[in-house]
């Protein structure tokens, strides 16, 4: 059983773990990960998926994890984690509708329970409550984002998280501190946090309605509990009825019993100057608005949460996917199982005739080329570039290498941004120099490459050390950090070492 509502909370399930678990635990391994020698990581990586049946991207990943055999780690503390801070939330939530629906209908034999103020508590603030989620929804709408994170900040769901947050940020690494903040971190970082606070936020919501209603019940069934209708505003019993005449449109035909009258309506109007008004009409008259008042919390309450939460959840699953998929380590990892085995180790390409395929001049490349080249800056020369990539990297290049960058015109460097667009390849290593570090201009060029080539293209950032020296970990570190900043999943650096 508990099996199956984690799979209803969070999608498919892969072996015990769930998806979200994986999502945070793949990337945070692949990252220690790097200190594992390149060739090492490829010739295991394609192993690892070799005879098993995989259809996506998701389960070839999920899939390479399973042969990996991971342990008990910090995403199953953090699903743990957030399971406990959606039960919290729930719990909140029944307490808050179990105070409310008591508090207003509250009778004590002096004055009817106003059928107005019981409206506006149990159904006018939730339907305002549902219009500033409704705000939260859309994504990356100018000027919206500033009042979402106001609106967020103020969630239940959100404040809870944060408390949680506070407790265990010790115990957490770093990236997947603050994994349940909204708009932190990287773009599926944070549709992830948005999501999750409003999946939490409904479920809360739910349980507000159903304990209210439930709250709502026992009192009509166990009290004697008498409704009437007063308001300081100039309104008459016709204006009344026309107005509840437009709120039961959902229900009157289904529901004719929630549906008052305008004689009930008429009959049950008090004033509180009148010392007897509670004595005054038939008994019917005051009895006759809790069916209107329960089906209005069902209606507007209940049923647009029950949506809301269905909604949030199917937008979480989608998230939880972008959260593992959208993430540069694990687009590297898919392109390292997706590599042709070839021997690192070789010196030259056994075929160099099919690497001068495309003439230098016009810069054209193989147009079934899976993998092109980029020299940015004269970082390393055309010979030693194809040899590299095949020795290091492990990638053959089916056309020479291009070069922008260093005294290249923005001009010349947009023509061969061109070149390589039209060859639609599926891999682009950019061979920089790793001493270093990335400048503005370099970062143009590939904010523009990425425009050219579409989003599903990886661009690999490969740092060159200077010729007859290694590659110093801190310059390697630099370029992570700096391409890790551009929160492009489909951009990574890979050293090679």
């Amino acid at each position: 059983m508990d099996r199956q509502c984690r799979q209803l909370y969070d999608g498919a399930m892969y072996g015990d773990r769930s998806l979200f678990e994986d999502a945070v635990d793949i990337p945070l391994w692949l990252d220690a990960d790097r200190a594992t020698p390149y060739a090492d990581r490829v010739s295991r990586d394609r192993d690892a998926i070799r005879g098993r049946a995989t259809s996506t991207e998701l389960n070839r990943v999920r899939a390479w994890w399973d042969a990996i055999g991971p342990s008990p780690s910090t995403g199953a503390s953090l699903d743990r984690g957030r399971h406990l801070i959606g039960f919290a939330t729930i719990v909140m939530g029944a307490l808050a509708g179990i105070g409310l629906a008591a508090a207003a209908l509250h009778y004590d034999g002096t004055y009817p329970v106003n059928a107005v103020t019981v409206f506006s508590l149990l159904v006018g603030v939730q339907l305002v409550l549902i219009a500033i989620t409704m705000l939260l929804l859309p994504h990356n709408v100018p000027g919206l984002r500033n009042v979402q994170g106001v609106l967020a900040q103020a969630n239940p769901a959100g404040v809870v998280a944060a408390v949680y947050g506070r407790i265990t940020v010790s115990q957490l690494p770093e990236s997947v501190r603050e994994l349940f903040t909204w708009h932190i971190g990287r773009a599926a970082a944070g549709r992830f946090a948005k999501w999750q606070l409003l999946h939490w936020s409904q479920g809360a919501a739910i349980a507000f309605n159903l304990a209210a209603l439930a709250t709502a019940l026992a009192l009509v069934t166990f009290t004697d509990l008498a409704f009437g209708w007063s308001t300081t505003l100039q309104l008459s019993g016709d204006e009344l009825a026309r107005w509840i005449g437009i709120i039961v449109t959902p229900w009157a035909e289904f529901v004719p019993a929630a549906v008052p009258d305008a004689a009930m309506i008429e009959a049950s109007r008090f004033f509180r100057l009148e010392s007897s008004a509670a004595t005054l009409g038939a008994p019917e008259s005051y009895t006759g608005w809790w069916p209107f008042l329960m089906v209005s919390m069902i209606v507007y309450g209940l049923l647009p949460r029950i949506a809301l939460w269905i909604f949030a959840g199917l937008r979480l699953r989608a998230a939880t996917r972008a959260l593992l998929l959208e993430d540069a380590r694990v687009t590297a990892l898919i392109d390292r199982m997706a590599s042709p085995a070839l021997a690192t180790t070789a010196l030259v390409d056994e075929n160099p005739h099919r690497l001068e395929a495309a003439p230098k001049q016009r810069h054209r490349l193989d147009a079934d080329a899976p993998t092109a080249a980029l020299i940015w800056s004269e970082a390393i020369d055309k010979t030693r570039a194809r040899e590299r990539a095949h020795r290091v990297l492990g990638v053959e290049l089916t056309a020479e290498p291009l070069t922008a960058g260093g005294g290249a015109s923005l001009a010349e460097d947009a023509a061969v941004i061109d070149s390589l667009a039209e060859c639609a390849p599926r891999q682009v290593v950019v061979f920089v120099r790793a001493y270093e570090p990335p400048l503005l201009e370099f970062m143009d060029a590939l904010t523009r490459l990425r425009k050219r080539l579409g989003p599903n293209t990886s661009l690999i950032v490969h740092p060159v050390p200077e010729l007859g020296n290694e590659l110093a970990p801190a310059d390697v570190e630099t370029w992570h950090r700096s391409i890790a900043a551009r929160r492009d999943p489909k951009i990574y650096v890979e050293s090679g070492v």
